[in-house]
């Protein structure tokens, strides 16, 4: 649930910018690009945070999608895996959610950037923005993945 936040927060993010950077836009943020920065390293500093402190089975299982559906997204078990990798439980974190590193990877990668752009700001603004495709690739692979679980029959 938790890392599921985490990765839609980042996903608004990444349109936020877009948004802000485009002349046609009808929407109008106040928010300077720096402070979106902070913001998203702060989200995730507080994704590890609670990652570290908060027992996943003291939070409501709230997976709409298997409410629904009675089938796991692909998802669950990451708020429980990233717990064990902040515990130093890695054999554990892999039978949660056997793509947790590569999901703990890529928000430590995000934090880092984040505050990165953050703190350098008028240093790196000249970076290529590669949040979404790197989001949308992700995104692939989970999805991906979570089919092959679904037809094989390992996840239901």
């Amino acid at each position: 649930m938790v890392i599921a936040l985490g990765l839609i927060s980042g996903i608004c993010f990444n349109w936020l910018l877009k948004q802000t950077q485009s002349r046609a836009s009808t929407i109008k943020i106040k928010l300077s690009s720096r402070m979106k920065y902070i913001i998203a390293a702060v989200g995730l500093g507080g994704v590890f945070l609670i990652s570290r402190f908060i027992e996943p089975s003291e939070l409501p299982g709230v997976c709409i999608f298997k409410f629904l559906t009675g089938i796991p997204c692909m998802l669950c078990g990451l708020t429980h895996a990233f717990h064990e990798i902040m515990l130093g439980r890695f054999s554990e974190a892999v039978s949660y959610h056997p793509l947790a590193f590569l999901a703990f990877g890529a928000a430590i990668f995000f934090l880092l950037y984040t505050l990165l752009k953050a703190i350098f700001w008028k240093r790196l603004r000249s970076l290529p923005h590669f949040e979404g495709p790197l989001l949308l690739g992700l995104f692939i692979v989970f999805t991906l993945f979570w089919l092959y679980r679904i037809i094989t029959s390992q996840l239901i």
